[in-house]
């Protein structure tokens, strides 16, 4: 009987390290290759390096400035890509317009590797929607005429151009004023509670200011020497309002605001009888009512002065000085036009 051994090929270690490199090398250089062959809608975009996002405004890709018609809603789609056009998850998703009067977000729908955002048009004007994803940020500029919308990147020469929405407004309001009487902290006059009717007329700027040239009429009750009497309040000012979170539907604001007042129960007979200048203090929010309308809330404190009497106190005491505040609280319409 023979018996064959089958001895194993031995290759020197050398000749096994250059092959084990040579297949590293055709790999890297044919996987590349491989893969593009076996992907659709691959873009390669000369200098263009980390991920993007790639998005769609009704059907039309964002990357040059369109002009449409304009349609009952606009849908934005958003998908993520690598910097060779493959899509890759979508994470973070975040869509907010600057401007709500011209655009209002309805809603977004998103998926793992897409979102789809839904926005109508609301008033004329330009605005910037910015759009968060995967790491990615990109803007959207947008400018609604009345017959036609334009959008496109927020770049190069579109961002010189900017958005803006500055307008006219124009509006009104009521408030409930508690009439506090302190001229020279004399006890004679006890202020009490009335009613103040305001009508303004200014410019709202896209940034979130708004200045007005405003009139009041106010009818406040007060106790003089244990007699209810009546003192008519004339009232003009400019006030500025600035609201925080433009993009909210309901906004917190600060006020403030200075003029001329006139109070005064009569004639030339003694009373309540002042007239000079005032300052307001305040705050609120603003609430959207539509595209052409925000409900206005506020609490101020309107500090009253005097500073122009020809007059003297008997005894000799300047007439002129602190008089009192009026606590303000309000609520009216603000109309955009």
């Amino acid at each position: 009987m023979t018996t064959v051994t089958a001895v194993p090929e031995r290759f020197p270690a050398r000749r096994v390290a250059w092959r084990a490199i040579a297949a590293v090398l055709v790999g890297c250089l044919a996987a590349p290759a491989a893969r593009a062959q076996g992907t659709k809608g691959v873009s390669f975009q000369p200098g263009h390096h980390g991920n993007k996002l790639s998005i769609d405004v009704n059907g039309k890709n964002l990357s040059e400035w369109t002009v449409t018609s304009i349609p009952d809603t606009i849908v934005i789609t958003v998908t993520p890509q690598d910097s060779l056009g493959n899509p890759i998850p979508l994470v973070g998703y975040e869509i907010q317009v600057w401007d709500d009067r011209v655009l209002g977000l309805v809603g977004s729908t998103i998926g793992a590797s897409q979102a789809v955002s839904k926005i109508v048009p609301r008033h004329t004007g330009q605005t910037t929607i910015q759009i968060r994803g995967s790491g990615v940020r990109s803007w959207v500029l947008v400018e609604l005429g009345p017959t036609t919308l334009g959008f496109g990147p927020r770049e190069g020469q579109l961002a010189q151009r900017g958005p803006s929405n500055n307008v006219m407004v124009a509006g009104g309001r009521l408030s409930y004023a508690l009439y506090n009487y302190d001229f020279h902290n004399q006890t004679a006059i006890d202020g009490k509670g009335g009613v103040v009717v305001e009508g303004f007329l200014g410019r709202e700027y896209d940034f979130g200011l708004t200045l007005v040239l405003g009139a009041g009429l106010g009818f406040l009750s007060a106790d003089s020497l244990g007699t209810s009497v009546t003192a008519h309040e004339l009232e003009a000012y400019l006030r500025g309002d600035y609201a925080f979170m433009r993009e909210s539907k309901v906004r917190p604001v600060v006020s403030l605001a200075g003029g001329v007042y006139r109070i005064r129960t009569g004639g030339g007979a003694p009373g309540i009888w002042n007239t000079s200048i005032f300052m307001v203090f305040g705050g609120g929010v603003d609430y959207t009512l539509s595209p052409k309308a925000v409900g206005e809330f506020r609490v101020s404190s309107q500090q009253l002065f005097e500073q122009n009497s020809q007059f003297r106190q008997p005894g000799g005491a300047s007439a002129n000085g602190y008089v009192g505040n009026l606590l303000v609280i309000g609520a009216g319409v603000r109309f955009t036009f």
